[in-house]
């Protein structure tokens, strides 16, 4: 018997050069699925977790494809595709040709109206995005997921950043904390170049004071010498004055 087919839930939404396309699907595994995109057709399958059916979305495209350019990115719950046109122009009618797909809604979170009012709005609020995601995860990236975005396609990996948000949250620790060490360094050759200047005023009060008190022990010594020995010699000749002689 040939497998139960299920189609799974999915929506898109466009703009004049690309469709992007949103296919879910529970317990996703990239490996597990089958997908084959060319120029009018899109094909795409995957088991269905605990029976034997599985889920298929396949259809005509309403235009044409450029399959090089085209792009998937896997998660665990669903699948996005970014199907680059290969021409530009009026957005489609309808994704597909032939029957209407009943899972197929429209993504209104990612529809842009064709002559919308808001455009240039929009687009400065992607650029801040893309301007953001350089900021976090480095310089560059966010150019690179810009060009895959509009083109499908990524640039040389050239003068791009690859600085993970871990490793730029440490080199910000680093910084401040070589910067908190420079400050508190230059605080302590402060405070001991205060205590050295206090040592050194203290130092030349304390050698003011000590000559102070040799100037004042020399003009007690001159003083000294001018009115004590004097007075010793008056006495001195009082003494031999009047000291009775032997007869």
């Amino acid at each position: 018997n040939a497998p139960a087919i299920v189609v799974p839930p999915c929506k898109w939404a466009q703009r004049n050069d690309r469709i992007l396309l949103c296919i879910t699907v529970p317990r996703l595994e990239a490996s597990l699925a089958k997908l084959i995109i060319t120029e009018s057709s899109f094909l795409f399958e995957h088991p269905r977790p605990g029976s034997d059916g599985i889920y298929q979305l396949k259809f005509d495209f309403f235009g044409e494809i450029d399959p090089t350019k085209c792009r998937q990115l896997y998660s665990e719950k669903d699948v996005d595709f970014l199907l680059i046109r290969k021409e530009e122009g009026s957005y489609w009618d309808r994704l597909q040709k032939g029957d209407k797909i009943t899972s197929l809604k429209c993504d209104w979170d990612r529809w842009k109206d064709e002559f919308g009012p808001d455009s240039d709005r929009e687009a400065e609020e992607t650029q801040k995005k893309y301007d953001e995601i350089n900021t976090t995860w480095g310089d560059g990236i966010g150019d690179l997921i810009k060009q895959f975005n509009e083109t499908g396609q990524l640039a040389e990996m050239q003068n791009v950043d690859w600085l993970s948000h871990a490793e730029k949250a440490a080199e910000k620790v680093i910084f401040e904390t070589n910067q908190e060490a420079e400050e508190r360094a230059k605080g302590k050759w402060d405070e001991a170049a205060a205590a050295a200047a206090d040592k050194a005023a203290a130092d030349k009060e304390a050698a003011g004071g000590e000559a102070a008190t040799d100037a004042l022990d020399a003009v007690g010594m001159m003083w000294l010498g001018r009115v004590l020995y004097p007075l010793v010699a008056v006495w001195a000749v009082y003494s031999l004055v009047t000291r009775p002689h032997k007869g």
